[in-house]
């Protein structure tokens, strides 16, 4: 998990640096780091109810799903 958490920490400050660096340029910058998120990719952890709860556990319950995720950043690409 540390590997996972320092990336997407990485992600966030990236994001905050370019948008100090350009917003006087009026260039708006954005991120989207969802939490846990069924997936394709997460599928073989569904039934795993031991491990969903580390992740719930450490997240608040949004009740957001893939295709959630992917309406927000299609909103932000206008």
């Amino acid at each position: 998990m540390s590997v996972y958490n320092a990336a997407k920490g990485g992600v966030t400050n990236f994001t905050r640096a370019l948008a100090m660096d350009y917003g006087a340029d009026g260039v708006r910058v954005n991120a989207i780091c969802p939490g846990f998120t069924l997936t394709d990719l997460t599928e073989d952890m569904k039934d795993n109810q031991e491990l969903l709860n580390k992740f719930y556990d450490r997240i608040p319950p949004a009740g957001r799903q893939a295709e959630d995720i992917a309406k927000a950043r299609s909103l932000l690409q206008r």
